[in-house]
């Protein structure tokens, strides 16, 4: 069969590079064409129609001024879908642009659509619920308290476990690899690993607090897991202003670099979901432009008592979420040093991270998710 996916950001293309090699396993006359990035292109051997680097668009403001590029982007995929003729169209998570520009697209064509990783849809602007449902053939959940909020809507929806656990194989369980530290002999000091998010904008709203943190942890090495879709320049900027202060970067190799961390500070998404699966003590920070406003708005609107994923699938608080104007250089220091070791806020949160691993599940999550889009698929076509 033909299956056309769309993933928007780095975590995407990772949990879709492993989509397209489990289909490849249970569909073996499988064909992709596809917008995502490096893995994907690795994993189906040729390059997207359209690398997500291209739409890293990230807010309101940035979205409305490069409108025109989403608009014409989005036309381009579709004149590439109507090529292709797929049989499946698989979104990927990236819920702005596949609900407003794939989804009704979809319908319009007839094509069946598997959607992996559903829009978060449950915590703010629920009004998208009705379209998700109306256009969507299967739903693919990866997180185990949503099959809740689909209950009861006429698209099927089904758990197939969190893909965070397939991607952590190389690490869980396995020794800590201290060689993709340089001059580990000669800096031995404990680590704190810096995640600041994989977009620009959150790299400009949340490291330079993290970065002034580092500075009162003088015992401490601080080290930037460097994100996937950004380069080297992307953070010499904001290296250049510690004056000699040396803080390191690291790419390719953030699990790796969580699974030798004494504690992290992780800005908001799935990367606070993988660190509390490989079990390294947080601090969830998101900070951004209008932070009080944002607190008012999601005190105020929305339906949900947390934004962090490790708090969201416990049902309470395992991490300190410091959001908008909370997000403070003093906030941040006083909850580290509540999770560093000798102190009771990192029992706490490994005790929490063993209710969060019992609630995701074993991995296997790609594999289930391609059997349930081929299952799905056939048996709408009588073929089961």
């Amino acid at each position: 069969m033909k299956y056309f996916i769309i993933a928007g950001e780095a975590s995407g293309d990772l949990h879709a590079s492993n989509l397209i090699k489990a289909l490849k396993v249970e569909d073996p006359e499988a064909e992709f064409s596809f917008m995502g990035g490096d893995l994907m292109a690795s994993a189906a051997g040729h390059a997207p129609v359209v690398h997500y680097r291209d739409m890293a668009f990230m807010g309101i403001i940035q979205v409305l001024m490069h409108l025109g590029t989403i608009r014409k982007t989005a036309k381009f995929i579709r004149d590439e879908i109507t090529k292709f003729k797929p049989d499946i169209i698989i979104p990927v998570d990236y819920g702005g642009f596949n609900m407003k520009y794939i989804l009704p697209f979809a319908a319009q064509e007839k094509i069946f659509v598997a959607y992996y990783i559903l829009p978060k849809v449950w915590a703010w602007r629920r009004w998208r619920m009705k379209k998700l449902c109306k256009f969507t053939d299967l739903g693919l959940s990866i997180l185990p308290f949503e099959e809740h909020y689909f209950a009861g809507h006429p698209m099927q929806t089904i758990y197939v476990g969190n893909p965070c656990m397939d991607a952590l194989n190389d690490v869980l369980g396995k020794k800590p690899d201290y060689s993709i530290l340089p001059n580990q002999k000669e800096d031995s000091r404990p680590i704190i690993a810096l995640l600041a998010g994989s977009r620009k904008q959150e790299l400009k709203d949340n490291l330079p607090l993290m970065l002034e943190v580092a500075e009162a942890y003088k015992d401490y090495r601080f080290v930037i897991a460097g994100a996937p879709g950004l380069t080297m320049d992307s953070y010499k900027p904001y290296l250049k202003a510690k004056n000699g202060f040396q803080i390191e970067v690291i790419f390719d190799s953030t699990y790796k670099l969580l699974q030798l961390a004494t504690a992290a500070l992780v800005t908001s998404g799935t990367a606070t979901l993988e660190t509390g699966l490989i079990g390294c003590p947080q601090v969830v920070c998101y900070k951004s432009v209008g932070g009080r406003l944002l607190n008012f708005i999601f005190d105020n609107f929305f339906p949900i008592s947390y934004f962090s994923l490790v708090n969201l699938v416990t049902d309470r608080e395992v991490v300190p979420e410091l959001l908008g104007a909370k997000c403070t250089v003093s906030n941040i220091k006083s909850h580290l040093f509540d999770i560093l070791p000798g102190h009771k806020g990192r029992d706490q949160q490994h005790e929490g991270y063993n209710q969060l691993r019992q609630k995701i599940g074993a991995d296997g999550c790609s594999l289930r998710a391609a059997k349930a889009i081929v299952h799905s698929y056939r048996e709408r076509l009588g073929k089961v």
